[in-house]
């Protein structure tokens, strides 16, 4: 019954459309140390859940680029979802490894860590606002930091802070591979 609903629900996913968001964040390069070019991503994802009808606060940072907060809907759930736009590589890193498809996997720097949890739960929260989510109902919270490679120097507090409000965090980072883990804690 359940296996019935989910593969159901996945099936209403446009992958093309998911594959190609992809893409669009994995070629928006975005280095911890490059505050100009991350920016740009965090202001594409704003843009992005501004059109979902998400409020966008941007949440201003001296040394590194700046965390991006999209909120919506005022309800008593309070759902935190946790992501970074910066990555490791460096700028330039997508011309030697550019964004490429090979039977069931997407490649290109970021892709694992953590582009393609953002383009996860950006579709998961368009499927669920047009399934009619309601505002009243829930409050749904993403925030996207900017310094997660670098340690969170700056965005741990401001992660601590939402985290407490809120009755359930997800966090879009991917599993330790092979087997992944399921951790939680009860704050």
């Amino acid at each position: 019954m359940v296996g019935d609903k989910m593969g159901s629900l996945i099936s209403e996913f446009d992958t093309q459309e998911i594959l190609s968001f992809l893409r669009t964040l994995v070629e928006h390069e975005s280095p911890s140390n490059n505050k100009e070019i991350t920016n740009k991503l965090g202001n594409y994802l704003g843009q992005h859940f501004q059109q979902l009808g998400f409020d966008i606060e941007i949440i201003e940072n001296k040394d590194y680029a700046n965390h991006i907060l999209a909120s919506w809907g005022k309800g008593d759930t309070n759902i935190l979802v946790l992501g970074h736009i910066d990555t490791v590589w460096e700028a330039g890193e997508i011309e030697e490894r550019p964004f490429k498809i090979e039977g069931d996997k997407a490649y290109g720097p970021g892709v694992c860590d953590m582009k393609g949890g953002i383009a996860q739960g950006y579709f998961a929260a368009k499927k669920a606002l047009d399934r009619g989510l309601s505002a009243q109902e829930k409050s749904i919270n993403f925030l996207f930091t900017s310094d997660e490679e670098a340690g969170s120097l700056s965005s741990q507090s401001i992660i601590e802070k939402k985290a407490q409000n809120a009755d359930v965090v997800l966090v879009l980072e991917p599993p330790v591979s092979p087997h992944g883990a399921l951790r939680y804690r009860y704050v």
